[in-house]
């Protein structure tokens, strides 16, 4: 049960509002003060051409957690983690650390003390430019370094944006939460939410905390696909609790300002036992699964009757390949790299086994399956017990491998400019059971690295 806290007061009709619908927007929990302080806090990270106040100023890449792109390619959105140096900074810290409106919110919905509370992101969403280069529309192939040439100078109308697909987190959290910093209007780039979706999802997944997803999952996913979710308008300060389950998304911002938040994941103390409980039996899961039509169940109907239809949506969820396709065309490498490897992770199992190749050290000794490229160097290919595995996407490979026992083999060829870090990771649930099989380095001008490894 919900424990008391000081602070924002909770009524019983907020805690069965966030039951019903998997969130609660909480106004002022964030003075704007401390707002104020938090987006310098994230501009520091943006380059010089991304701080002046005029969009229309603001041309070429931003590098962020994940990739180094302009922002026609990035939809706008803009990831900086905590490991990009913001965490410990004192207004981050004043904001969110040692603020008891935001632990007590937390506390108040887990049921009990945190045993994790973390800023997991600065999250800047720009507004969509009106005009992009030659270069932007063809996924800057035509000049990967931005040199200026004249297909970075010939500009056009910018092409409309498929809308952003809704997401679950794939790491370890009980409740997420973000934090508006600046004011959010209608069209300004607000947080989508797929009321109730929590609840669907419930049924399809082997743990109520890691992203273990059974055959439910894809099913569920589709059918919210062709719905369009409800976007949040909100006031600076305001934090938005959800429910680690609810299906939720960020909006194209067509405004003329920056919307800046920041994301906070919590953990109770008693997680690792509430990850471990399964969440249905196997007769139930095999009831659901029979089920002609889930789209006719009662629960089911109730969430999606709720919400608006998504003619594009619906077609993307039933011919996946064919959006992806299209997407792709226009789709900078790196980015739909990215976006592949994510797609795999996904599908994680327990008891899998994975080839894990990263350009960055963050995860170096890590159970985690995230890889991530700095750059489109360090062409390779991996082979398995002399068989061929995959060959790398922008520097980066994530590879599911056949989990049986014995001894292995594993081989990289090819090019690596930059520093690459090896991982073998077998999966277990819950994750922070999961296991480091193998870990090693390629050093830069290497062309080649080879490792035994052993699966018990």
């Amino acid at each position: 049960m919900a424990k008391d806290i000081s602070g924002p007061s909770l009524r019983a009709a907020d805690r069965e509002r966030f039951a019903q619908e998997g969130f609660l927007q909480v106004p002022g929990v964030l003075t704007r003060e401390q707002c104020a302080g938090v987006i310098e806090v994230a501009r520091s990270h943006l380059p010089p051409a991304f701080r002046s106040p005029d969009p229309r100023d603001w041309r070429g890449r931003i590098q962020d957690c994940c990739n180094n792109l302009p922002l026609y390619q990035r939809k706008g959105l803009v990831r900086f983690k905590a490991s990009d140096g913001f965490a410990s900074h004192p207004e981050v810290e004043a904001a969110v650390y040692a603020n008891p409106r935001v632990r007590g919110l937390f506390e108040a919905f887990i049921g009990e003390e945190l045993e994790k509370l973390r800023v997991r992101g600065l999250n800047p969403n720009f507004p969509l430019p009106r005009r992009v280069s030659l270069n932007e529309l063809f996924g800057t192939r035509l000049d990967p370094d931005l040199r200026g040439g004249i297909a970075d100078r010939i500009q056009a109308p910018a092409p409309p944006q498929f809308p952003i697909v809704g997401h679950l987190e794939t790491h370890a959290v009980e409740l997420g939460a973000l934090v508006y910093l600046s004011d959010v209007g209608p069209d300004a780039g607000g947080l989508g939410v797929w009321p109730g979706s929590h609840r669907l999802f419930g049924w399809a997944f082997s743990s109520s905390i890691d992203f273990l997803p059974n055959r439910l999952y894809k099913r569920i996913f589709r059918l919210l696909q062709g719905r369009r979710p409800r976007v949040l308008e909100g006031r600076a300060g305001d934090l938005i609790l959800f429910h680690n389950r609810l299906l939720h998304t960020n909006t194209l911002n067509r405004s003329e300002a920056v919307r800046h938040a920041l994301v906070i994941d919590a953990l109770g103390k008693g997680w690792r036992a509430r990850a471990a409980e399964p969440r249905m039996r196997e007769d139930e899961l095999k009831a659901l699964g029979r089920a002609r039509d889930l789209a006719k169940r009662p629960e089911v109907r109730l969430v999606l009757d709720a919400l608006p239809r998504d003619r594009l949506g619906a077609f993307t969820a039933r011919r996946p390949k064919l959006a992806g396709w299209i997407q792709s065309l226009s789709k900078d490498p790196a980015g739909a790299g990215r976006n592949h490897l994510s797609a795999k992770i996904r599908t994680r199992r327990d008891g899998d086994l994975w080839i894990v190749v990263s350009q960055t050290d963050e995860h170096r000794k890590s159970y985690k399956l995230d890889a991530y490229g700095l750059d489109r160097h360090g062409k390779y290919r991996a082979r398995l017990n002399g068989q061929a595995l995959a060959s790398s996407r922008c520097g980066i490979l994530v590879e599911q491998v056949d989990a049986a026992a014995g001894p292995r083999s594993l081989e990289l060829e090819g090019r690596f400019v930059r520093d690459h870090y090896v991982r073998v990771i077998r999966t277990r649930q819950p994750f922070t059971r999961s296991e480091l099989l193998h870990t090693g380095v390629v050093a830069a001008g290497q062309s080649r690295y080879r490792a035994e490894f052993e699966v018990g």
